[in-house]
C-alpha cells in the first residue's frame, strides 16, 4: 500500500522512516492477520506509491509502483538505476524474504510520465510488469507491437538486470490513457491483461486499438 504517515508501524524492515510527502508500504502478516511479523517503508524524499505485490517459492517479495523522487533506492547495475525524469517513473524492487533488505530496484520509464501497476513472476522467475507511458517506450524482442500506444508489458529477468522482452500496446497513441486493472502470467509465459481506458474520465478515446 502507501502512506502518508510518520508513524507507521515498519517492526524489522530495513526502512522505518517516513522519507517524502508519502511512501510506499510493505507488510507481512502472519496466516490470521494476529501479528505483523515485518513491515518497511519503500520510496525516496519525494511521492512513491505502492501498487502490486508478488512472492515466489522462496518468499522473495517483489512490489512495484509509482515514484517522483530521484532518490529512490535503486540499486547499481540494474536495468535503470537513476530517475528519467518527467512527473513520474515506475519501479519495481525485489525484497527479502524477512523484509530486511532490498535485494535489487530499478525505476522503470521515460523522460515524461511513466508507472507501473501490476506485475508477476512466472515458475522461472522472471518479472513481467504492465503500466503506462507518455514518453519513447523501447520496443525490442517483441514480435507483437502497437507502437507509440500508452501502454507498456515488460519481462526482465529475476535480478533486475536485463529486459528479455518490451512492447506497446493499445491504439497507437500515448494521448489515450489505458489503466490497467489485471495481470497475469500463466506456466505458459503468456501474458493477459485487462483493463479500461478511452474518454470516460474525458480523455482520448481507445478507438482504433486493434482486436481479433
Amino acid at each position: 500500500s502507501s502512506t502518508m504517515s510518520n508513524d507507521f508501524p515498519t517492526p524489522n524492515g530495513f526502512d522505518n522512516t517516513l522519507d517524502g510527502h508519502q511512501d510506499a508500504v510493505v507488510m507481512r502478516f502472519n496466516s490470521n492477520l494476529t501479528s505483523l511479523d515485518w513491515a518497511t517503508y519503500l520510496g525516496g524524499t519525494d511521492a512513491d506509491a505502492g501498487y502490486s505485490i508478488k512472492v515466489d517459492t522462496n518468499k522473495i517479495v517483489y512490489v512495484c509502483g509509482g515514484t517522483t523522487s530521484n532518490d529512490f533506492p535503486a540499486t547499481p547495475g540494474t536495468i535503470t538505476p537513476t530517475f528519467q525524469g518527467g512527473s513520474a517513473d515506475g519501479y519495481i524492487a525485489k525484497i527479502d524474504s524477512n523484509g530486511s533488505s532490498i535485494l535489487a530496484a530499478t525505476y522503470i520509464g521515460t523522460a515524461v510520465y511513466d508507472q507501473t501497476y501490476f506485475l508477476d513472476v512466472d515458475r522461472f522467475g522472471s518479472i513481467y510488469t504492465v503500466g503506462q507511458t507518455q514518453g519513447a517506450f523501447p520496443v525490442f524482442n517483441a514480435p507483437y507491437s502497437n507502437p507509440g500506444s500508452g501502454a507498456f508489458i515488460q519481462r526482465i529477468n529475476n535480478n533486475l538486470t536485463n529486459v528479455d522482452y518490451s512492447t506497446l500496446f493499445g491504439n497507437g497513441s500515448v494521448t489515450t490513457e489505458f489503466s490497467p486493472s489485471a495481470f497475469l502470467v500463466d506456466r505458459c509465459e503468456n501474458v493477459y491483461v485487462s483493463g479500461w481506458g478511452g474518454n470516460i474520465l474525458g480523455g482520448s478515446p481507445m478507438t482504433g486499438m486493434p482486436t481479433t
